[in-house]
């Protein structure tokens, strides 16, 4: 994905207009901080050296991260700081997304949090 496409997507989600209620601190009701949790504890072990030399483990472990990514895609934030939490998370998968799918997501998801407010 081009850094240019996702910068507009996300300009057109931060078009609504901010409303209070969805900028305050809510109770997070949806499960992206723990999927976020678990994509950076699996990223790490990823990198880490020893694992490098252990090819099987390492597919393994990549082909569980990659079902977490599938389900914070499909995951919807119930706060804006979710939300932030989901495009961080999902940023480093940006650059494989050539049709935009997930910048289409993220965008979703902020007009959705807005609408609700």
């Amino acid at each position: 994905m081009r850094r240019r496409g996702f910068f507009a997507a996300m300009a057109g989600a931060a078009a609504v207009p901010v409303i209070p209620s969805i900028v305050r601190a809510a109770p997070a009701s949806s499960r992206v901080f723990e999927m976020v949790a678990d994509i950076k504890r699996m990223t790490r072990h990823l990198s880490d050296p020893d694992l490098q030399g252990r090819l099987a483990d390492w597919e393994t472990l990549a082909d569980a991260q990659s079902i977490i990514v599938d389900a914070l895609v499909e995951e919807s934030p119930a706060t804006v700081a979710e939300l932030s939490a989901k495009i961080d998370a999902l940023r480093p998968f940006f650059v494989d997304d050539e049709d935009g799918d997930l910048v289409a997501i993220v965008a979703d998801d902020a007009r959705a949090l807005a609408e609700v407010a």
